[in-house]
């Protein structure tokens, strides 16, 4: 069979698979505390016994350091809280800020946060719930977990309290809320002050060098990855199952075929585009290629990345490879907001920055209708991932590179380094020749492309052969419906 065949039946495979597709959701129940929790429940005659939980022993009367990480990768916010005790929060992504006391803490994906945790609750000695509670995504399936805060000398037994997810919920003072406006007891990171002093680098009073306002969402366009705008497309699917694309600047980032730090010249700068560089049709069609910001070796940069929320209560954790920054502005404005309206704002100065000990980060939320402002020096060259830190969210598009100076100033490559590339083979090589060395294969770059979407009346002529393929696909379906009854 000719590749070229090959090539034509993969392209159509996601019209056909999209009619057996279970589910596009998946179901979260619980999340694993150092890989353990009580996951399954097992029964022997009158006794129940479940998968261990984590379990942390302390001393009473001593203090002691929890460094909490969230390895997450889908949209769920988890409310960290130990029963009967409140936590010093201490740093976060491994930065010191002053001790800040809280009955409990959000955390987002790829986030850390240290606390101190002071066992003083020794009469009478017992034992207490760690909880993590789950929102968002999380909530619909009430995800949660619970270790246990074992004191020493206590009866070894549980606490009595349920651990269910509704009695998880932990009031009082909150640090880092979820899409939630600042208030006396929702306190924003930005209200955190950095430890060490401000240095002379002038991150926090300097006029920036470079500065970048971002526009976050989901967007109603038909990315191939989903939907293709002749056969599926999005405007003939109803609303419950629409799949959005998670976007910046009405960009979808693809990752280019070749390591730009090492392999610099084999990216064609052609595969590059930022906003200015796009055709204005990427409001309405879907675009997608290797988002790219350029800043010099030095510059003082700001991002200030704004989460539209148009389309759902969500949030993404914005996570920069190579830098700490430091996170000078953060605040939810309403339901939804856009770029324009934020950038109006600025202009206006009605946006306050922090001038002094603003902390340090390398992943922060943006709250969903809302805006964070980072600030960093680009004093590390080579080419940096500033992305979404929901794996699907990443996957689909939601990130960009940064590159910091120009390819004289990056790191010298080592000797014999490994080099890669998208190898594309050649259309008259057949599935015999898989084996053999062939001299036509080469790599071929994605450049920029704008998939356009459904005409203004939401209807795109299917054409011929795009109704004959529909109908094979809808015919296989009724097969293997009958096959399986």
């Amino acid at each position: 069979m000719q590749l070229s065949l090959i090539r034509k039946m993969l392209a159509w495979a996601p019209v056909l698979l999209l009619l057996l597709v279970h589910s596009i959701r998946a179901d979260i129940y619980e999340s694993p505390l150092n890989g353990l929790g009580a996951h399954e429940k097992f029964t022997r005659g009158n006794e129940t016994y479940h998968t261990p939980r984590a379990t942390f022993t302390v001393q009473g009367g001593k203090r002691y350091r929890f460094r909490v990480i969230s390895g997450a990768i889908l949209n769920c916010p988890i409310q960290i809280s130990v029963d009967g005790h409140t936590m010093i929060m201490i740093a976060s992504d491994g930065n010191p800020f002053e001790p800040f006391t809280a009955d409990s803490f959000n955390i987002f994906a790829g986030e850390r946060y240290d606390f101190v945790l002071y066992a003083d609750k020794i009469s009478p000695l017992r034992n207490y719930w760690i909880r993590a509670r789950g929102m968002a995504d999380c909530a619909v399936k009430k995800a949660h977990q619970v270790a246990l805060l074992k004191y020493a000398g206590a009866p070894d037994v549980d606490p009595p309290e349920a651990t269910d997810w509704d009695s998880s919920i932990r009031g009082g003072i909150l640090l880092n809320p979820w899409n939630t406006k600042g208030t006396d007891k929702q306190v924003e990171i930005t209200r955190m002050r950095a430890e060490v002093p401000d240095g002379n680098d002038g991150i926090m009073t300097s006029v920036p060098d470079k500065k970048f306002y971002l526009g976050m969402d989901f967007k109603k366009v038909d990315n191939l990855k989903f939907n293709h705008p002749d056969f599926y497309p999005l405007a003939y699917v109803e609303r419950s199952k629409h799949l959005y694309s998670p976007q910046v600047n009405r960009i979808s980032s693809i990752l280019p075929g070749s390591p730009p730090l090492s392999q610099y010249d084999d990216v064609p700068s052609s595969q590059y585009c930022n906003e200015f560089t796009v055709q204005s049709s990427c409001t309405q069609d879907w675009c997608r290629c290797t988002h790219k910001l350029d800043v010099a070796l030095g510059d003082l940069v700001e991002l200030i990345v704004v989460d539209e929320g148009v389309t759902f209560n969500a949030n993404h954790p914005m996570h920069l490879h190579g830098f700490k920054f430091r996170t000078v502005a953060l605040d939810k404005l309403n339901v939804s907001t856009s770029v324009a309206e934020v950038k109006a704002m600025d202009e206006r100065g009605e946006i306050t920055r922090l001038t002094s000990r603003a902390p340090f980060k390398d992943t922060v939320t943006v709250p969903d209708g809302g805006y964070t402002i980072m600030r960093f020096r680009a004093d590390n060259p080579g080419v940096w991932f500033f992305h979404c830190h929901i794996e699907y969210h990443i996957d689909i598009g939601m990130g960009m590179i940064i590159q910091v100076g120009s390819k004289s100033e990056f790191p010298k490559v080592p000797k014999n380094f490994p080099r890669c590339g998208s190898w594309i083979p050649s259309e008259d090589e057949d599935d015999d020749d898989d084996d053999e060395d062939n001299d036509d294969g080469k790599q071929e770059p994605i450049l920029v492309q704008c998939i356009n979407s459904p005409n203004n009346a939401g209807i795109r002529p299917v054409g011929a052969y795009g109704l004959l393929v529909v109908l094979v696909a809808v015919c296989l379906d009724a097969c293997i419906r009958i096959m399986i009854r």
